[in-house]
């Protein structure tokens, strides 16, 4: 249950988590999958009022590059730009929840600009 989508900047999403998407423990996520150039940016923002949104962004090799945590009434907002080398980097958004406990799911915008 952990599918990759590709998305692209310029988009915005309305997703669910629901107790059959990705879980890392009891902490449950969506993964997206994006390409950026050396130098270009990305603002990644994840809303939801029903549960804490924790947005994570991945390089290639799955280290984490950047990370924020909202709440129901305040957005999780990241912003990253890619290093000079690679030309062309592949990066993995974790759009999830920060509480684990009880296992928070429902409807969250994501919007990548």
């Amino acid at each position: 249950n952990c599918d990759e989508t590709w998305v692209t900047i310029g988009i915005s999403t309305s997703q669910s988590l629901a107790d059959t998407d990705c879980a890392q423990g009891v902490v449950l996520s969506d993964e997206f999958r994006l390409i950026l150039q050396a130098g270009e940016s990305v603002t990644l923002t994840q809303s939801s009022t029903v549960f804490d949104p924790s947005i994570t962004l991945l390089n290639g090799v799955g280290a984490t590059v950047g990370s924020d945590v909202g709440t129901t009434s305040e957005a999780a907002v990241l912003t990253f730009t890619a290093p000079a080398s690679p030309a062309l980097g592949a990066y993995t958004i974790v759009a999830g929840t920060e509480n684990a406990e009880p296992i928070q799911t429902g409807a969250y915008d994501l919007t990548i600009e």
